[in-house]
């Protein structure tokens, strides 16, 4: 769909854990491990409206460091919502 993109950073950590976390799917999953599968694995989780355009690429070209400093700016631009 034309002009629809992804939601904004900030805000990413408490949609995760507030909205997609409630689906019976995800039971006893944590945001981080939300966050690594989603990029490491895009094709599993498409959130309507959106659509699957990522490359699955990404298990072959971040380290395990990359994925946390990834999953420690999701958590930092919530923190920067609450202040």
């Amino acid at each position: 769909e034309d002009g629809v993109v992804a939601p904004a950073t900030e805000g990413t950590w408490t949609r995760i854990n507030d909205d997609y976390l409630l689906m019976p799917e995800f039971e006893g999953y944590t945001v981080e491990q939300y966050i690594i599968e989603s990029i490491v694995h895009p094709e599993a989780y498409i959130v309507p409206p959106f659509q699957g355009v990522m490359p699955n690429i990404y298990s072959t070209q971040l380290t395990p460091q990359q994925l946390a400093d990834i999953v420690a700016y999701l958590d930092s631009q919530d923190q920067l919502l609450d202040e």
